[in-house]
């Protein structure tokens, strides 16, 4: 194991102690320190073992995994709160958007009760008030949404994505953070299964699948469609207007 690859484990065993004692912590700034000690390693031992440059997407499956575990499983243990930070910090030291990615769906898995049965996943009616773990999961739910890469070339598995939908529908996580999820997936609605879009209602009275849900992500993706088909018209009119500047200047 590399130096820095130690230096972010111990950092991260750190600041994961600080959870006990927060007021005294921050004080003396020791998850400040903890927070960029790791993810400037991170973003070091990326650099240096060459994963800057390597698409994963074209490798196999089994390098994919040991090129991100070995800091991702890491970063499970930390607070909501901490690892927030720690991945925004990571995200401003270059670390691999797939990595932040992978990290994100490592850590709802082992966050979120459930979250890897969503895909079939068939609840009972909402309960009236939802209990203390559940208003924890919903804050979990809206945070690792809010961490997600706004880069469009950073691929989020479709599957993680309805998976968190559902999650947050389940949980009544913020409209914010639902309407987020519903305009991702609307983004990449020509890769959807029908059996994806079989979204299981959780309301009293409501008919069995979410229709609300499913209308508005397929709003959502007319209106990319009109938006592009609005934008190739604009390419054209630009291109016959710079054609026509052109013929101009040969004429005079």
């Amino acid at each position: 194991m590399s130096s820095w690859c130690k230096v972010l484990r111990k950092s991260v065993e750190v600041l994961s102690t600080c959870e006990l004692l927060p007021p005294i912590a921050e004080l003396v700034e020791i998850p400040n320190r903890c927070i960029e000690a790791i993810s400037i390693n991170a973003c070091k031992e990326q650099l240096v073992s060459g994963l800057s440059h390597l698409d994963c997407n074209s490798e196999s499956t089994e390098l994919k995994s040991n090129c991100l575990e070995w800091w991702v499983e890491d970063l499970s243990v930390l607070r909501i709160d901490y690892y927030e930070r720690v991945i925004r910090a990571m995200g401003t030291a270059g670390v691999r958007l797939d990595s932040i990615v992978a990290s994100l769906m490592h850590y709802a898995q082992m966050s979120l009760n459930g979250i890897e049965k969503c895909q079939i996943w068939n609840p009972a009616r909402m309960k009236p008030s939802p209990s203390m773990e559940e208003n924890h999961q919903s804050i979990i739910v809206e945070t690792l949404v809010s961490l997600m890469p706004t880069d469009k070339s950073s691929s989020i598995p479709l599957s993680f994505l309805f998976g968190m939908l559902r999650m947050a529908i389940m949980l009544d996580a913020a409209i914010a953070c639902r309407l987020e999820l519903e305009r991702r997936i609307a983004f990449r609605l020509e890769m959807v299964l029908l059996d994806d879009l079989l979204i299981p209602s959780v309301r009293s009275g409501d008919s069995l699948f979410d229709v609300d849900t499913v209308h508005r992500i397929l709003v959502n993706f007319l209106q990319r469609v009109e938006e592009e088909e609005e934008e190739e018209k604009m390419k054209i009119v630009d291109m016959n207007l710079k054609a026509s500047d052109l013929l101009d200047m040969v004429r005079y």
